[in-house]
């Protein structure tokens, strides 16, 4: 039991965190890069915002300077390593992206191409992922950003989530949109990338929809699933199947 409270207290992290900074056809490898200001630095920028981090067992607040941006996703990559992307505030063209170095938030340029970051997942200082609302992805090595291109899914579509699970695995789940105009209906989707290339790994059967994407200790893949209507479901995929878990009594 105790991957499972591990991979489900990971989600209810991201979750908290959230909501307390308030988040192709072809199947290649877009590996178009973009120099950064001095090697293995991001290009430095304007500080901003507020952001929460968790020190010796406390919850602190750590601000800057700048205009308010609301903060959507946060990813840990080291032991002071950590970094935050989020939706632009009412004095930016852009969404802001914030790396912790250990002793303060630093801002960092956004990768060319790059207007709306949503979600941040990473295993390491040379593993960050970065995605848009419409799932295009771009990598950090440590020294560069390089682009790699979207889940083959037709336009429009929605980020829900998305987890790197190790240095050659990445998953992504949204919604495509399927719908006319004035009756919205969304497909779930799901879709892994490898160093192939992004392949559509959506359920042939019916289901909810992921919400949220976690990596398990093992590095297996867990995600929550369910609507508002239904409730939550927690699941697991071991590389060959998804199997429902049995998840903790939620508070009424």
């Amino acid at each position: 039991m105790r991957p499972e409270i591990s991979a489900i207290g990971r989600l209810a992290v991201i979750g908290a965190l959230g909501a307390a900074a308030i988040g192709c056809s072809g199947g290649g490898v877009d590996a178009r890069d973009s120099p950064a200001s001095t090697a293995g630095t991001p290009a430095a920028v304007t500080r901003p915002e507020v952001v929460p981090s968790l020190s010796g067992g406390t919850w602190t607040e750590t601000r800057t300077a700048g205009a308010g941006a609301v903060m959507e996703s946060v990813a840990a990559t080291g032991h002071d390593e950590a970094w935050a992307v989020g939706s632009p505030g009412e004095n930016r063209r852009s969404g802001p992206i914030l790396r912790w170095d250990g002793r303060a938030w630093q801002s960092v340029a956004l990768p060319p191409g790059l207007r709306y970051p949503r979600v941040v997942s990473g295993t390491s200082p040379g593993n960050i992922w970065i995605f848009d609302m419409d799932a295009n992805a771009w990598q950090w090595d440590g020294r560069r950003w390089s682009a790699r291109g979207r889940p083959p899914w037709k336009l429009p579509v929605l980020l829900e989530d998305a987890v790197v699970t190790g240095p050659e695995e990445v998953w992504v789940a949204g919604g495509q949109d399927e719908g006319a105009a004035g009756d919205p209906r969304r497909r779930p989707r799901l879709a892994r990338w490898s160093p192939s290339g992004w392949s559509d790994a959506s359920p042939r059967s019916a289901w909810p929809g992921i919400r949220h994407l976690g990596a398990g200790v093992s590095g297996g893949l867990w995600a929550l699933t369910g609507d508002g209507d239904s409730g939550p479901t927690v699941e697991r995929w071991d590389g060959r199947r998804w199997t429902v878990v049995s998840a903790p009594p939620w508070p009424a």
